[in-house]
């Protein structure tokens, strides 16, 4: 009895010596590739649905992070996205933090040992709700840093390239095309409702090629203007308006194709039909507000009721999937 729980116990010991071992290798060169063509998602050649959800490896015990991957899988995920804080990584100019709970690689390797694919949401802005969105206190050090910040400006894209091109060295090597979990990886955030300097997103783009960020999906993400519809409803005198952001993910291949535009002005005569039958649709709830303040009479719908009532017509678009069928 005692010599089987023996062998049991150095048997489970040697386990879990080689697993912390592969952990510390590099993947295996089995490369994929995920493109887009024809309006969709191409993994290998072949239609891929990108079921994901946040998982930010800043916020989480490093303890954790399988558990929650598994978790994550559990649910039907795919895949998981999650941000990269410079000011996780680089706390004092030009001192690198990528272990603990910053050792980003291994939760790359983790998430690729668990079968999940993941977008990297690289910044170097973040936002995500986290201390200064992302960016390094010391950054502000400098007094130029008032007009400078996510600018063409120097003294913010001379550390910011410096910032770009360690992470490039730590996670590159993770992409999809050499064999990693990385599909895509999103250039800043958000920041359509900052700025729309493009040579300043042109410049980060040649930043993030030179880094060796060009073997998975390269992106961003820009808002367009609102498309609004005012008018009151045909049977009622209820006034209606209808405000939608057009939403593009864009991306930074050459030539910098839209891949796809979620809202479409010509659905919005369909859409105000249904907004008449069943409510009002905002794009933000700050919006709706305002605007049920000037019209107490107007009804309101929730965003995700919206979506549902109207699913027909956005359907026309092609990005939202199609409900099962059942026997």
């Amino acid at each position: 009895m005692k010599e089987t729980m023996l062998r049991t116990l150095i048997v489970r010991i040697a386990t879990a010596a080689l697993l912390a071992a592969a952990s510390s290798l590099p993947l295996a060169a089995q490369s994929q590739s995920f493109t887009i063509g024809g309006g969709r998602f191409l993994l290998d050649g072949k239609p891929f649905r990108i079921l994901s959800g946040e998982m930010h490896y800043a916020r989480i015990p490093r303890a954790y992070w399988r558990a929650r991957m598994e978790m994550a899988k559990a649910m039907g995920l795919n895949t998981i996205a999650t941000y990269v804080f410079w000011n996780v990584h680089e706390p004092e100019p030009g001192v690198w933090n990528f272990t603990g709970n910053a050792d980003l690689p291994e939760f790359l390797r983790e998430a690729r040992q668990e079968g999940l694919y993941v977008i990297l949401r690289a910044g170097p802005y973040s936002c995500a709700e986290w201390e200064f969105g992302g960016f390094p206190a010391w950054l502000l050090a400098d007094p130029k840093m008032e007009t400078a910040l996510r600018s063409n400006d120097p003294a913010f894209m001379a550390p910011a390239e410096r910032w770009l091109m360690r992470l490039g060295q730590e996670v590159a090597q993770y992409q999809i095309g050499r064999g990693g979990p990385i599909i895509a990886v999103q250039m800043e955030n958000e920041y359509g409702d900052f700025g729309a300097d493009q040579q300043y997103l042109k410049h980060l783009r040649e930043i993030f090629l030179k880094a060796g960020f060009t073997d998975a999906l390269l992106f961003t993400h820009i808002l367009g203007e609102p498309a609004l519809a005012e008018s009151n409803c045909p049977t009622t005198s209820t006034p209606i308006r209808i405000e939608l952001t057009p939403s593009s993910v864009v991306s930074l291949d050459p030539g910098g194709a839209v891949v796809s535009q979620l809202f479409d002005r010509s659905l919005l005569a369909d859409i105000r039909h249904n907004v008449c039958d069943h409510g009002h649709f905002f794009a933000s709830a700050e919006a709706a507000s305002e605007w049920v303040s000037e019209h107490p009479d107007g009804r309101v719908l929730a965003v995700a009721d919206a979506f549902e009532q109207s699913r027909r017509d956005v359907e026309k678009l092609g990005w939202l999937p199609q409900p099962a069928r059942t026997r």
